[in-house]
C-alpha cells in the first residue's frame, strides 16, 4: 500500500492517481495537516507527500510537522520508496538535514525547467529534455547542498528537483496537476495570487497543451519510481 501524506483540501493526488491506477497499485491519502501518518511502516510500499501552503520551518504555527518530518526520516532510512511534491520536496530535504528558506517572490504558474549535469545521469530525468515547462505553486525553496547536487533549476529556484538516495525523488515542481487541481489551488489561495499581480487566465493559458506535455513528463519522471515501487510488492 502506498500511502500518500496531503495537506490541504486542494493539493490531492490528481494526476499521480491516474499513474497509480494504471499499475496497479493500492494508495490511500492520509490527511498529515490533520496530526495522522500511517499506523505502521511496515504496511507502506511507498510514500508520497504532497504539497500544502504549510512550511517546515513554521512546526510553531503546525507543530504536526515535526512528526511528519521524523517519519519521512525514518522511512528514508529504512529504504522506502520516498515522493516529494513542492511542500513534501521540502519535507524529504528537511528529513535529509537540507535548508529551506524563502525565495526572492514567489515563482507560480508555467516555467520552464533547466536539467542538470546531475539530472542528464540521472534515471528520473534521463528521458526529458533538457529544459521542460511545468506548473509551480512555491513562496520557499530547498538550497542546494554540495553533496546533494540538484537534478533540476529555474532562474528563481537553484534547486527544482534532488535524489537524495535512489529510491528518494524531491520535485519542487508540480508534475501531477489537472485542471482541476489548477482551480482548485487559484480558488484557495487567491491572495497569493493577487499579491503576486498573477491573473487566473496566465494559469489556464494553452491548458490542454500545457497539460499534456506535464503529463508526458510525470510519466518520464515519477515513472521510474512507480517502478521502484512496483518492483518492491
Amino acid at each position: 500500500m502506498i500511502h500518500i501524506l496531503q495537506h490541504h483540501d486542494c493539493e490531492g493526488p490528481a494526476y499521480l492517481a491516474t499513474l497509480l491506477q494504471e499499475r496497479g497499485l493500492e494508495w490511500q491519502c492520509v490527511r498529515a495537516d490533520r496530526g495522522l501518518l500511517p499506523g505502521e511502516m511496515e504496511q507502506c510500499s511507498g510514500l508520497v507527500i504532497l504539497g500544502g501552503p504549510q512550511s517546515v520551518n513554521r512546526t510553531d504555527r503546525f507543530p504536526w510537522m515535526r512528526r511528519e518530518i521524523e517519519f519521512v526520516r525514518l522511512a528514508i532510512d529504512r529504504g522506502l520508496p520516498v515522493l516529494g511534491i513542492c511542500l513534501g520536496a521540502q519535507v524529504v530535504a528537511a528529513a535529509c538535514g537540507m535548508q529551506v528558506v524563502n525565495c526572492d517572490y514567489r515563482e507560480i504558474g508555467w516555467f520552464p525547467v533547466q536539467r542538470s549535469g546531475a539530472g542528464a545521469e540521472s534515471a528520473y530525468f534521463a528521458n526529458v529534455p533538457e529544459q521542460f515547462t511545468c506548473f509551480h505553486w512555491h513562496g520557499e525553496q530547498i538550497l542546494p547542498h554540495e553533496d546533494l547536487p540538484a537534478l533540476a533549476a529555474t532562474e528563481v529556484t537553484p534547486c527544482q528537483a534532488l535524489a537524495p538516495q535512489p529510491r528518494v525523488l524531491a520535485l519542487q515542481f508540480h508534475l501531477e496537476v489537472t485542471e482541476e487541481a489548477i482551480r482548485g489551488m487559484a480558488s484557495a489561495f487567491s491572495d497569493e495570487l493577487a499579491d503576486e499581480m498573477i491573473g487566473l487566465d496566465s494559469l489556464l493559458w494553452d491548458l490542454p497543451q500545457q497539460l499534456a506535455e506535464s503529463q508526458r513528463l510525470a510519466r518520464a519522471v515519477i515513472g521510474p519510481w512507480l517502478d521502484v515501487v512496483a518492483a518492491g510488492n
